[in-house]
């Protein structure tokens, strides 16, 4: 029997220990996100964009200003993401930056980004045509989510589904033996 509880013991244990760690990426949704040439509406920012979460690496962007004619400058609608954009930044929390060709866009957050809840865009915010010049966020936030974190690993959950099994059976069959 002690035989059994140590098998059972040390099968947890190695099946526990390469359990991996459990982990969602954060998508960030732009809201309400308002720009803006000095005090003249200049168009909108909608889109968003997701990092890993360790808030350590952009993991995609899908992010769409929208076109404007604001003082005879005109914005063309322009969508920046990941795979079309240069990305820059030395600190991920604080702001991020997408350049696409003669535009670019930065986000910059008010407070340093976290894994939930809304965080307001700063007012340094901008997005920048070659074309037009640049219209600053005038309002608006980023609000987190996460998808659903996984649960520990199926293999450990029946792991230990097996072994007590294994552990009644063998009390039940050493029980009847000793009544015979």
């Amino acid at each position: 029997m002690r035989g059994i509880l140590r098998m059972t013991a040390l099968a947890c244990l190695i099946v526990g220990a390469s359990a991996s760690r459990s982990s969602a990426n954060v998508v960030y949704t732009l809201t309400d996100v308002n720009l803006a040439l000095g005090s003249l509406p200049a168009g909108t920012l909608s889109g968003t964009f997701t990092l890993s979460d360790d808030l350590t690496t952009l993991l995609g962007a899908d992010l769409t200003a929208s076109a404007a004619m604001v003082n005879g400058f005109s914005y063309a609608p322009t969508t920046y993401t990941l795979a079309n954009s240069t990305f820059y930044t030395n600190n991920l929390a604080s702001y991020f930056q997408l350049t696409q060709g003669a535009a670019e866009l930065r986000l910059i957050f008010a407070t340093p980004i976290a894994t939930t809840g809304t965080t307001a865009l700063s007012s340094g915010s901008y997005e920048w045509q070659a074309a037009a010049g640049v219209r600053t966020v005038a309002s608006g936030s980023v609000v987190a989510s996460t998808g659903a974190v996984p649960e520990p690993s199926a293999l450990v959950l029946s792991s230990i589904g097996v072994w007590s099994s294994l552990l009644v059976v063998a009390r039940r069959y050493r029980r009847r033996r000793k009544a015979a």
